[in-house]
């Protein structure tokens, strides 16, 4: 992994002694978004002639050697069997590992918006005695705690917001793990992502529903709602 010291990966590789003729990097974490120009050029140093990129970050790497997604894998998450039964409730998930980085602020602003929205259609359908009314709308905004707790929650949510960020503009591991969860995902993915619906990088457009401001995300929800 290029995420990490490349003094002591260039150790490792000594014994090799330049008989190893295809390297391959792979970048996945922070470290690679806060200075990729570094990371670039140390590649290009170590004669990296692959990189694996978190999709989320791929939108950074420059032409000088190919690159491809890196998406973590999920050998530990088994998807739902059955159609997804909303009942009465109808949960909403948020995982922030950067409050910031993801948009948080304005995702939970808008999800309360569409919270009361939806309440009080609710009541309104209470008051008239009428059957059919939408689900009760409950937000889990999931922080602070470890994996396991966090990937359990995400599991009862019928959606799951990744990020609203332009900056950022892809989507990472939670996403992905969201989707094989059996999560609708909505996420901004500019970056991935051209605006008339096609993929970059020669691949299919991910099952994501895209998002590039508050408004969108306010009017994807109430549709993923009424659904």
């Amino acid at each position: 992994t290029g995420d990490g010291d490349y003094q002591t990966l260039a150790r490792m590789m000594a014994p090799f002694d330049g008989r190893a003729k295809h390297v391959a990097m792979t970048h996945s974490g922070s470290a690679y978004r806060g200075n990729p120009n570094h990371y670039n050029r140390q590649d290009a140093v170590f004669g990296a002639r692959l990189r694996f990129i978190g999709a989320d970050s791929l939108h950074l790497a420059d032409g000088a050697i190919p690159a491809v997604p890196w998406f973590s894998t999920c050998d530990d998450i088994i998807p739902a069997s059955e159609p997804f039964d909303l009942g009465d409730r109808l949960v909403v998930a948020h995982s922030p590992s950067s409050r910031d980085k993801k948009g948080t602020d304005a995702i939970l602003a808008t999800l309360e918006l569409e919270q009361r929205d939806i309440a009080d259609r609710r009541r309104q359908h209470v008051e008239l005695d009428e059957d059919g009314g939408p689900p009760e709308m409950v937000i889990d905004c999931i922080e602070g705690v470890p994996y396991s707790e966090a990937r359990d929650r995400r599991a009862m949510a019928a959606i799951f917001v990744d990020q609203l960020n332009p900056a950022v503009g892809g989507f990472g591991a939670s996403a992905v793990e969201a989707m094989a969860q059996g999560c609708a995902v909505i996420a901004d993915i500019r970056n991935v992502v051209y605006e008339d619906g096609g993929a970059r990088y020669g691949l299919d457009a991910p099952p994501i529903v895209e998002v590039r401001d508050a408004d969108a995300l306010e009017e994807e929800l109430d549709r993923l709602v009424r659904c």
